[in-house]
């Protein structure tokens, strides 16, 4: 939770829609929601499977959970295993692959009805990627980035040829081998 963020979130909707709480703390009623949104949340959850069963209170009949996580069986996983940049940062508590994601929401009485992972393969070398992340990509404050090594000018390269850039994301999102995954699961009617 992150008030700064709350914030702007409300100056930008130029209303105080967004909240700075827990689920616990949140003053919202059950079946409050058609969709609980948790993109980028679940990996920072100490008991990702207790905050699933507490979001479903909130869902309307026939609720939808949308999920993104960090999935352990990507590529970037398989290639940089410890210098992933996904491990790199502190607050990452969890994670997930698909499987254990849908064990999780099965768990918890829930049908997933679609699966999707994203991404793009890692170009560069793995032992350098420690460096990488702390130097460019986890900075948070304001000041002045250094150069970027050689492999992010192939990355971008790569990037910037959409032939190539797409066939790869194309070739990662069929075999679900993406940094990130997508479920979104409809919480089954307790009988």
């Amino acid at each position: 939770m992150n008030a700064y963020a709350v914030e702007k979130a409300n100056k930008l909707l130029g209303c105080s829609a967004a909240i700075c709480s827990s689920l616990e703390e949140s003053q919202f009623n059950s079946a409050s929601f058609d969709v609980v949104y948790a993109n980028q949340v679940i990996e920072h959850v100490p008991e990702p499977v207790e905050f699933v069963r507490k979001a479903s209170f909130y869902f309307k009949v026939n609720g939808l959970l949308v999920i993104g996580t960090p999935n352990i069986d990507s590529i970037a996983w398989r290639n940089l295993r410890g210098n992933w940049t996904t491990l790199q940062k502190p607050d990452h508590l969890v994670f997930f692959n698909p499987r254990s994601l849908n064990r999780a929401l099965l768990e918890q009485c829930f049908d997933l009805l679609e699966f999707h992972s994203t991404g793009m393969p890692p170009i560069g070398w793995a032992r350098r990627s420690k460096e990488i992340v702390d130097r460019n990509i986890n900075r948070v404050d304001n000041q002045t980035h250094t150069p970027k090594p050689w492999h992010w000018s192939v990355k971008h390269w790569v990037l910037g040829r959409s032939l190539i850039s797409n066939v790869l994301a194309m070739m990662i999102d069929l075999l679900n081998l993406g940094d990130t995954m997508y479920v979104i699961a409809r919480k089954e009617e307790v009988k």
